[in-house]
């Protein structure tokens, strides 16, 4: 199986199928999980590497090569409570989020057949409770961003969502100091989902709406908190940094479409 198959989610069982076929199962891993599965991911550059993370708890890595569950199954992490959300950061390293917003970041064992399955030498970091630490009041997700990693962080009382660099040169820490503010994002409700395309961020939220926001170039965001030339569709996104006081300038702030 590989990135053209198809898994299919119960809380006991997942079957990957063939997008081609999609009628009959192409294996059954029924015994690596024993509540909801709650996320799948491919591997960024072995497409038959599969993770899942489940309300049980675990984040598994199995080899989709292999029929047999047990020689299947590489690698077993316990997050400690229920997936939220869990993925490959990069080739060797992979995150879970759990309901309870609590984020680590853990290694990638080996995935060579001939290599006995098991956990990584390097040492897993736990984040904990990121809102605390974020000052935010929820985590949607983690998402490549252009050239970053980014984490999705909302907070109801402001009506706002940050994207939150993720640094892998200092462990994958977030960057507060660098997060971009969508400001009034979907008013009190959670946002629950972020899709990029181009130079437009999506967001969906418990509101109903989906809402289209305008993302400013590089040049602009690197030189100054204030969004440069801004047209008229790109509004209430800014740098979120220290407060400083209104001037003229907020007159351009954006807003969604």
């Amino acid at each position: 199986m590989d990135s053209t198959s198809l898994p299919a989610l119960s809380s006991l069982t997942r079957k990957p199928l063939d997008i081609r076929y999609a009628t009959t199962p192409l294996l059954q891993y029924v015994e690596s999980h024993n509540d909801d599965i709650t996320e799948l991911r491919y591997h960024p550059t072995q497409s038959t590497i599969l993770l899942s993370g489940s309300t049980d708890g675990l984040i598994n890595i199995y080899d989709t090569t292999i029929t047999d569950e047990d020689e299947a199954l590489r690698q077993i992490t316990n997050h400690g409570s229920s997936i939220h959300h869990a993925s490959f950061l990069d080739e060797t390293t992979f995150f879970g989020l759990s309901h309870d917003e609590v984020f680590s970041i853990y290694p990638i064992g080996s995935l060579a057949e001939e290599e006995a399955a098991g956990p990584s030498e390097r040492e897993s970091i736990v984040f904990g409770d990121l809102r605390p630490k974020l000052d935010c009041g929820y985590v949607v997700d983690v998402y490549p961003y252009r050239n970053e990693t980014v984490l999705a962080a909302g907070l109801h009382s402001k009506q706002c969502l940050d994207l939150v660099p993720l640094d892998p040169t200092l462990s994958w820490s977030p960057m507060t100091g660098e997060a971009l503010r969508l400001s009034g994002a979907h008013g009190g409700e959670i946002v629950r989902s972020l899709c990029f395309k181009d130079q437009t961020i999506f967001t969906a939220g418990e509101d109903g709406m989906i809402r289209a926001w305008g993302v400013p170039d590089a040049a602009a965001t690197a030189h100054d908190e204030e969004i440069l030339g801004a047209s008229p569709k790109m509004k209430n996104m800014e740098k979120h940094k220290r407060p400083r006081e209104k001037d003229a300038r907020d007159k351009g702030r954006f807003k969604p479409y």
